[in-house]
Formats: C-alpha cells, sequence, structure tokens
C-alpha cells in the first residue's frame, strides 16, 4: 500500500511539472495577446471590463453601413 501511494505521489509531481510550464505560456501568451490594441482578447476587452476600443476603422460616420456578415442558428427561438 505504502509503494502505491509513492508512485502516486510521484505520478502527480511529474504531471504538475509538465503541465505548469504549458499553464504559464499559456499565460502569457494571453496576457501580450490583451496587451496588443487590435486585438479582443478577454470578455469585454481587457480585465477591467472597461468595453473600449481604440480603433478608429468603425466610428459615428460609417457604423450605419454596418451588415451582420454571418449568424449561427442555436435552435432557440427567442
Amino acid at each position: 500500500m505504502k509503494i502505491n501511494k509513492i508512485k502516486l505521489a510521484l505520478g502527480l509531481v511529474a504531471g504538475l511539472s509538465v503541465a505548469m510550464p504549458m499553464i504559464a505560456s499559456a499565460a502569457a501568451d494571453q496576457e501580450k495577446a490583451i496587451a496588443n490594441p487590435d486585438n479582443w482578447a478577454a470578455p469585454r476587452g481587457d480585465y477591467t471590463n472597461q468595453a473600449y476600443s481604440k480603433l478608429t476603422q468603425i466610428n459615428q460616420g460609417n457604423v450605419k453601413n454596418l451588415k451582420a456578415a454571418w449568424t449561427f442558428a442555436t435552435g432557440v427561438n427567442r
């Protein structure tokens, strides 16, 4: 029984030692994506939930010309 606990502990340590660098790398990639103002990498734009974008491609003069590019039916009629 003691050997099984040791094997389990070693397996857990080995698994975590492999997973942690991947998690850290993914977090760093997300931070870079959020820092770039051309991305909308987080819900509402950033961690402060401002929902503000500095992009100028859509403005008060051309917003009336926007049209739906695609739609997706979820099967729920509301």
